[in-house]
């Protein structure tokens, strides 16, 4: 597909996002919690703490909120999980009970997961970013090509595509990114590239060989990189007077 990003493990910035007010950061994470996820949404609980903790030490000017969406599928009890924006310490307390269920079919409801996450309280932040975490497609056969179990291959049952909200981020600057744990989402991700066609980043960090103990060098990463490229458009970033480095770059 050539989406795949590869990151610099290495690199050691440490200064302050070149702006004269506090810089606002939003970070949705997104993530299928069904029964196959259970490991996947166990490294979330285990890191989105660390992650922005890290991205603290790393951008000093710089308020950090995190949400989560969690999606299953029509007929689970609990189809869709919402906390909207927080700080990480209350977000991981809220997710922690979250268990893996659900999942008759292969495909998921991956359309309302994603519509969920458009209606959270993004205000007026400076950086807005989604990370979806998913090893199965939306329902339809154009997401799945037929190569998926799917109880509703014409498409999500309520009508919702979720290429719009994809649409509408791209529209209006947002930096989503796709994290790859199997081909099965493959042919879905093409069509949310296909309608990216404005502002911000769409990117795709694949840890389909990896697996859950990628997750937290690799969104950090992908994080950084966001961050990073934010401060490039804004003008060149000031060093701290008293840098610090974030704790994974301490041992």
């Amino acid at each position: 597909m050539g989406l795949w990003m590869k990151t610099d493990r290495h690199r050691r910035h440490s200064y302050l996002l070149p702006s004269e007010m506090r810089t606002t950061v939003k970070i949705c994470f997104v993530m299928d919690c069904t029964e196959s996820m259970g490991p996947w949404m166990q490294a979330a609980k285990d890191h989105i703490q660390e992650l922005i903790y890290d991205a603290r030490a790393m951008y000093e000017n710089a308020q950090f909120e995190v949400a989560f969406v969690g999606y299953r599928d029509y007929g689970s009890t609990q189809q869709h999980v919402v906390h909207d924006f927080m700080g990480p310490e209350e977000l991981v307390r809220h997710i922690r009970p979250i268990a893996p269920a659900g999942g008759d079919d292969e495909a998921e409801d991956v359309a309302w997961g994603l519509f969920h996450a458009s209606q959270l309280t993004w205000g007026h932040a400076n950086v807005k970013m989604v990370y979806h975490i998913a090893d199965a497609p939306a329902h339809g056969d154009f997401f799945t090509r037929g190569h998926v179990s799917d109880r509703y291959p014409e498409g999500d049952p309520r009508f919702l595509d979720p290429r719009q909200m994809i649409k509408e981020w791209s529209n209006q600057g947002y930096h989503y990114t796709f994290v790859r744990i199997t081909r099965l989402t493959d042919t879905m991700v093409e069509h949310f590239h296909n309608v990216w066609v404005s502002g911000g980043t769409f990117r795709v960090i694949d840890l389909s060989r990896e697996g859950p103990h990628g997750f937290l060098d690799s969104v950090r990463d992908s994080l950084n990189e966001t961050l990073t490229q934010h401060s490039a458009s804004r003008g060149p970033a000031e060093e701290s007077d008293n840098p610090r480095q974030p704790s994974y770059l301490s041992h």
